[in-house]
């Protein structure tokens, strides 16, 4: 594991990892200086249930653990403070609707309405959804109806009609139709990507001081007591938003940080990532090295550190202790968890380790459990 920063100054990560640096900031009472960004909000909302926990009984101040939605939103209400984000599921019903005008009014000539459908979606279930991926895939490169519009015009001026060109004309439509009900009192996370993108003029130039004074002002109207900004690890990170939080990183006297998995020990599993990395060293992210390198550890003893990592993984509880050990053949990992939560995290953990550290495909790690209905 290590850290990118676009911070020259820094030449080593000042943490090991970001939730021990949010769990030693939240001790000393500091809940203000931070924004830890993660990829879920269920992922934020578990996270700051435990650090509340860890400082009872102190009442403290409610940290920045946001999930990058979360992030998005509140600086877009800045920009289009009028404009209320919607749902992915209230996305997906504004289509179902937008396509249920269209059929009504004979403007559709690709699909084709089911018949007696009452209240279920219009076409087929697995039709509606790849119609779906499509719009989505569409605005998260920026594709806007215009220009598909632009683009169907060309190709029927070369005279040709063929199906693909029908499902174009229709996924115009429905787009253009779905952009009108959202109108100038709604946005998804895209169109506020878009709006953000428009507010700033994106992708800043670090080395325009107009450019970094409004970055930084628009950034410290929403944080300003924000000192350190960390990433955690994402799978993947569409690249609108990721030209948003990489332009907040110009912002005067912030230091931010991105997490990311040593990628060169398993090339399939983490070829997105490196993606990632690859495009972060372009725009100026540099490699740190976390605190607690192997060598340190190893310096440490085993002994000496496997109560802090058994603490780590199980969510340590004072009503009970949770044992583990592994068998001499260091190839069966046996243990017990104070509940389902526990054991399914710790089991997730581990098969990411051995993934990424012995380069194992996914599909050759085997996890057996006692009655596996009971995991729900």
């Amino acid at each position: 594991m290590h850290f990118l920063t676009r911070n020259k100054t820094i030449t080593s990560a000042p943490f090991s990892s970001f939730e021990e640096e949010v769990e030693r900031r939240t001790r000393a009472g500091d809940t203000a200086s931070f924004i830890y960004i993660v990829p879920t909000g269920a992922w934020a909302r578990e996270f700051i249930t435990r650090i509340v926990e860890f400082a009872s009984p102190r009442a403290i101040r409610l940290p920045h653990i946001l999930s990058l939605q979360e992030f998005v939103t509140k600086l877009h209400q800045q920009v289009r403070p009028y404009k209320r984000i919607i749902s992915d599921a209230e996305g997906t019903v504004l289509i179902e609707l937008a396509m249920s005008e269209l059929f009504a009014e004979n403007k559709l000539s690709y699909y084709e309405e089911r018949e007696g459908r009452g209240r279920s979606l219009p076409i087929p279930k697995g039709s509606f959804e790849k119609l779906a991926s499509a719009l989505v895939a569409m605005k998260k490169r920026g594709i806007e109806p215009k220009q598909l519009r632009e683009d169907i015009k060309k190709v029927e001026a070369a005279g040709t009609i063929t199906t693909e060109l029908r499902r174009a004309k229709d996924l115009h439509s429905i787009y253009e139709r779905y952009e009108k009900k959202l109108g100038s009192a709604l946005a998804d996370m895209y169109g506020a990507h878009s709006d953000i993108i428009q507010y700033l003029s994106l992708p800043a130039s670090e080395h325009s001081p107009l450019e970094f004074q409004q970055i930084t002002e628009f950034f410290r109207r929403s944080y300003p007591e924000v000192r350190d900004v960390f990433v955690g690890t994402f799978i993947e990170m569409d690249e609108p938003a990721r030209m948003i939080v990489n332009a907040m990183s110009m912002a005067d006297d912030l230091n931010m940080y991105f997490k990311v998995e040593n990628a060169s020990t398993n090339t399939t599993l983490f070829a997105s990532q490196q993606e990632f990395i690859e495009k972060q060293n372009i725009e100026g992210f540099r490699k740190l090295e976390s605190v607690s390198t192997h060598s340190e550890i190893a310096s440490r003893g085993f002994p000496t550190i496997l109560p802090e990592i058994t603490k780590r993984l199980f969510l340590y509880s004072d009503r009970r202790k949770e044992k583990m050990k592994t068998d001499a053949t260091h190839c069966l990992h046996h243990f017990t968890a104070h509940d389902d939560r526990a054991e399914i995290k710790y089991v997730a953990r581990k098969i990411k380790e051995i993934a990424g550290n012995s380069n194992t495909a996914l599909s050759r790690i085997c996890v057996a459990m006692h009655r596996q209905d009971d995991y729900g």
